[in-house]
């Protein structure tokens, strides 16, 4: 069955919208001002589809929905798009900070790309793909899955040197997708911060090592995690992160070669 698709126009609010723009709340007001903020931003309908779910409509399907907002996909001048709203109940006034965190990351060429934003709603590239959770349970040829780890950790690294910590990668597995061709995406960037030290890389050697069952990983590329060199290797690269301290940890982790 093709997704609903509803058209935005000034002043109209479906029931549809109406939920989706107000969420948990339908608060019309609420809705009014998300609807508004959406057309300027050149967004002209949204295609309810996705994993998850709207509890007060089961039927209404979208890209995500966590406590303080939900992800709607979206079409307009940007093309097919990924809006975030923030719910009626968030505890967030706005989106600001996210959306300076995300600019900053994809200025290393880290997170799908900031298109727009106002207040209450964030425009960004709509990213395809799987969790890295649902990547690692079942990898492609070990040539492939070196290949995205190695990615990964450059991006880890990247965000690192310029002070922007992700604050969420310890617990990687939702926050970030592996696409078709193999692109490595860092999403969800709510939490990011650069008033804290960066721990973007140690967090996600954390979960790629330490998370149960992850010594699978590793062994799909025939390789042994010499773990007290890493933890060597980490210390170092805590006090000092550059491309010498991050070689060493590559070499740890056996993927300094391709």
């Amino acid at each position: 069955m093709r997704p609903l698709r509803v058209k935005l126009r000034t002043g109209e609010l479906r029931g549809e919208l109406l939920t989706a723009l107000a969420y948990p709340s339908g608060d019309p007001e609420y809705a009014k001002l998300v609807l508004g903020e959406l057309i300027e931003m050149g967004v002209e309908e949204v295609e309810f589809q996705g994993r998850s779910s709207l509890p007060t409509r089961p039927e209404l399907k979208v890209l995500g929905k966590g406590t303080t907002s939900i992800i709607l996909k979206v079409r307009g001048k940007h093309g097919w798009a990924a809006a975030k709203v923030l719910r009626s109940d968030s505890n967030r006034e706005d989106v600001r900070r996210e959306a300076s965190c995300l600019s900053l990351a994809n200025s290393v060429r880290v997170g799908p790309k900031l298109l727009d934003f106002r207040r209450r709603s964030l425009l960004m590239e709509l990213i395809g793909g799987v969790t890295i959770r649902e990547f690692l349970s079942s990898p492609p040829e070990p040539q492939v899955l070196r290949e995205v780890i190695l990615e990964l950790l450059h991006q880890a690294f990247r965000l690192d040197k310029i002070g922007l910590d992700h604050g969420e990668l310890s617990r990687a597995g939702n926050h970030v997708l592996i696409e078709e061709d193999f692109g490595v995406k860092i999403i969800d960037f709510e939490s990011a911060s650069t008033m804290r030290k960066p721990s973007n890389l140690s967090s996600i050697i954390q979960y790629l090592i330490f998370r149960k069952g992850a010594s699978r990983t590793f062994e799909e590329l025939g390789i042994e995690v010499r773990t007290s060199s890493l933890i060597d290797s980490l210390r170092k690269y805590k006090r000092e992160i550059n491309e010498g301290t991050f070689e060493e940890i590559l070499k740890s982790l056996g993927l300094n070669r391709l």
